[in-house]
C-alpha cells in the first residue's frame, strides 16, 4: 500500500521522512472536446432530419423483416469479430507469442463495450487488458496496437484510393487520400531506416521487429475484415429495397466506412446517414428525392442501432470470460 505524501511509517518518524511533492493533476478534459462529437452527431442527424420524408421514412421502418434483418446482423457481427481477430492475432503475436487467434477474438470482443463511447476507447481498454493479461508492458503492448491501426488504415486508404480513381468525386477528396497515403509512404520509409534513437524506446520497439514484412503480414491478414465490414453494410441496404450494384459498393461504400469510423460522431451516427444519402440515392426505389433520402435513412440508422445492441451482447458475453481470467491473474 502506497501513502501519501508527508505521512510517516512505524519505523520512520515523521520529521525523517522526505517531503514529496503530490503528483500533479492531469488538467480536466475541455467540456468542448467531450461533448463536441455528440453535438456534431445531433446537427449532423438535425440537417438529415430536415430533408428527409418521415412517411417514407415509417413506411420503409414498417416493411422490414426484423427477424431476418437481426439474424443477419448476428451472423455478420460474428464473423466480423472473427475477421477483426485475425488481423489483430498478427500484429499482436510479436508481443504476446502465446496469444490465440480466438483468445484475440475474446479480447477484441470485450472491448466492444467502451468501444461504445468512442472506437479509440476500445482500442485502449484492448491494449491494456493484453498487456495484462499477457504480462507485457503497457508501453509495449501499445506499440503491437499501432501497428493493428497502421494495417487497418492502410487496407482503407488502400481501397479508398483505388476507389477514387473510379469515382467522380470533388478534389479534395482525392488530396486527402494522397496526402494519407504519402504519410503512409513515410512511416513505412521510418520503419526500414530503424533510426537508433526510436528503436532503443519500448513504444517503438515492436514496430521495427515487425519491420516491413511484418507490417504487410498485418496488412494481408486485415484484408478479410474490410471485406467482412463492407459486404455486410451492404447487405444491409437490400432489407430496405435499395439495391446497390456491387461496382458502386466497392467505390463507394470503404468511403462511407471510412467516415463513420473517424473520431467524429459516437458510432457513426450522422456521418453515415450524410455519406449515405450522398452515395446512394440513387438507388433507391423511390420518387422524390425526400422519400429516398427517407428510406436510406431509415437503413442507416436501423444497422447503426441493431450493430451498436449486438455488439454490447457480444461485449458482455466475452467480457464475463475476461473477468475470469483477470481473477485468475489476481488483476480483477
Amino acid at each position: 500500500m502506497t501513502t501519501t505524501a508527508g505521512e510517516g511509517s512505524d519505523s520512520a518518524s515523521a520529521t525523517d521522512a522526505p517531503t514529496v511533492d503530490a503528483p500533479a493533476k492531469p488538467p480536466p478534459r475541455s467540456w468542448i472536446r467531450r461533448w463536441l462529437p455528440f453535438i456534431l452527431a445531433i446537427a449532423l442527424l438535425a440537417w438529415v432530419a430536415h430533408r428527409i420524408d418521415f412517411q417514407a421514412f415509417g413506411h420503409a421502418l414498417a416493411q422490414l423483416d426484423y427477424v431476418g434483418f437481426t439474424t443477419f446482423t448476428i451472423v455478420w457481427a460474428l464473423c466480423l469479430l472473427g475477421a477483426d481477430a485475425l488481423g489483430g492475432y498478427v500484429a499482436y503475436r510479436i508481443t504476446m507469442p502465446g496469444v490465440r487467434w480466438i483468445d484475440l477474438a475474446i479480447y477484441r470482443g470485450a472491448s466492444y463495450i467502451p468501444s461504445v463511447a468512442n472506437f479509440h476507447v476500445g482500442q485502449a481498454y484492448l491494449t491494456y487488458l493484453m498487456s495484462k493479461l499477457g504480462k507485457v508492458s503497457i508501453a509495449r503492448m501499445a506499440g503491437a496496437t499501432v501497428i493493428s491501426y497502421v494495417s487497418w488504415l492502410g487496407c482503407l486508404v488502400g481501397c479508398v484510393s483505388i476507389a477514387l480513381l473510379f469515382a467522380d468525386l470533388p478534389w479534395f477528396y482525392e488530396a486527402a487520400a494522397a496526402g494519407m497515403l504519402a504519410l503512409g509512404v513515410l512511416y513505412l520509409v521510418v520503419i526500414q531506416l530503424r533510426p537508433r534513437f526510436m528503436a532503443q524506446i519500448t513504444f517503438f520497439s515492436p514496430l521495427f521487429e515487425a519491420g516491413l514484412k511484418g507490417h504487410l503480414l498485418a496488412l494481408v491478414a486485415r484484408i478479410p475484415h474490410l471485406l467482412v465490414l463492407v459486404l455486410g453494410t451492404w447487405g444491409s441496404y437490400f432489407f430496405f429495397g435499395v439495391h446497390i450494384p456491387i461496382g458502386q459498393t466497392l467505390i463507394y461504400m470503404p468511403i462511407v466506412l471510412m467516415g463513420a469510423t473517424l473520431p467524429l460522431t459516437p458510432q457513426g451516427f450522422g456521418t453515415r446517414d450524410t455519406l449515405s444519402g450522398l452515395f446512394f440515392e440513387q438507388y433507391a426505389p423511390d420518387p422524390s428525392h425526400s422519400e429516398r433520402l427517407g428510406r436510406l435513412v431509415a437503413c442507416t440508422t436501423s444497422w447503426g442501432v441493431i450493430t451498436l445492441l449486438v455488439a454490447v451482447l457480444i461485449g458482455l458475453v466475452c467480457s464475463r470470460i475476461v473477468r475470469k481470467r483477470l481473477r485468475a491473474l489476481g488483476e480483477a
